[in-house]
């Protein structure tokens, strides 16, 4: 997630923001992969799971401060959200069945903002659900520069 956002912002002369979103067809991954994001969990399995932190994308926050650090960005903190995508309908993956309500993968954000400037922000967002309509496109990039 963060080597070609970090590509992108080299012809800019200023970078203020930058922001990454990221989603995965889980259907199509691993068993494992497709539990580690909390496929077929109920919304209580997904939140002690949550708790446990047996269930998110592991490097997201990785990728935030990869991204600032390439920037020369120092960043001050970072906030970061994780939540279930609830399954609307009955789902079936290779591997699962995933009943409608339960959880059907996750949506997770990193935000972290620099010390230096408070309007310089490192965003990674990712979400895995499995649904073979979802789109697999990698990156929404968006460098701003003066």
């Amino acid at each position: 997630m963060d080597a070609l956002a970090l590509m992108l912002t080299a012809p800019c002369a200023r970078v203020e923001r930058v922001s990454v979103t990221r989603v995965v067809d889980a259907a199509s991954r691993r068993l494992t992969l497709q539990r580690k994001v909390g496929a077929g969990l109920n919304l209580n399995q997904f939140r002690r799971a949550m708790t446990e932190g047996t269930v998110r994308h592991v490097g997201l926050t990785e990728s935030a401060y990869m991204i600032a650090a390439g920037l020369g960005w120092q960043l001050e903190r970072i906030d970061e959200t994780l939540e279930p995508v609830i399954a609307p309908r009955d789902l079936d993956t290779e591997h699962l069945r995933i009943p409608a309500g339960a959880a059907a993968g996750l949506r997770q954000s990193a935000r972290g903002s620099a010390t230096a400037s408070p309007s310089s922000t490192s965003t990674c967002r990712s979400t895995w659900v499995p649904s073979r309509r979802a789109t697999t496109c990698w990156w929404t990039a968006c460098p701003r520069s003066t």
